[in-house]
C-alpha cells in the first residue's frame, strides 16, 4: 500500500466465547487477518490467541497474549496489529487509550475493517476513538441488560 512502511506484524484474534452464534471463532478471525496481511503486504511475525478471555473493564483476568503483543510493540519487534475489529483488540477505553498512546509512541500501525490506520493521523486516531467508545458501551449495555434480569 502506498505511503505505508514495511509492515511487520502479528495477528491478534480472541473471543470471549469462541464459535456459537454469538460471535466469530478465532479460526475465522486468523483467517480474515491472513487474507488481510496478504492484501497490504504485511510481513506477519505472529499470530496470538487469548480466546476465551474478556476484554471488558469488568474482565477478572489479563489476556496473556494481549499484553505480549504490547511489549512486541514496545520492543520494536513489530509495527503492526491487525484484530477482526476494534473490539476485537479491547472493549476498554482505558486499554485502548494505552494501547493508541503505545502506537503513536512507536509509530505503529492498527488494522482492522479492511483499514490500516495511523495513530500519528489525527482523522485515524478520531476514527478508533469512536469505534472504542461504541465496543465499550455495548459491554456496558449487555452488563446492564443481564443484570436488570
Amino acid at each position: 500500500m502506498k505511503g505505508l512502511p514495511k509492515l511487520r506484524g502479528v495477528l491478534y484474534v480472541r473471543a470471549s466465547e469462541d464459535g456459537g452464534a454469538s460471535g466469530t471463532s478465532v479460526e475465522s478471525q486468523e483467517f480474515e487477518g491472513r487474507e488481510f496481511c496478504e492484501a497490504f503486504e504485511v510481513e506477519i511475525v505472529a499470530v496470538l490467541v487469548d480466546n476465551d478471555f474478556s476484554a471488558s473493564w469488568y474482565a477478572k483476568e489479563d489476556r496473556p497474549n494481549y499484553e505480549k503483543l504490547l511489549a512486541m510493540l514496545a520492543a520494536g519487534e513489530i509495527n503492526f496489529v491487525w484484530t477482526f475489529n476494534n473490539a476485537r483488540m479491547q472493549r476498554s477505553l482505558d486499554d485502548y487509550t494505552a494501547l493508541r498512546r503505545l502506537l503513536s509512541e512507536t509509530g505503529g500501525y492498527w488494522g482492522y475493517g479492511n483499514r490500516v490506520y495511523a495513530m500519528s493521523d489525527p482523522a485515524d486516531r478520531k476514527a478508533t476513538a469512536r469505534d472504542a467508545t461504541e465496543s465499550e458501551a455495548f459491554v456496558d449495555d449487555l452488563s446492564q441488560t443481564s443484570s436488570a434480569g
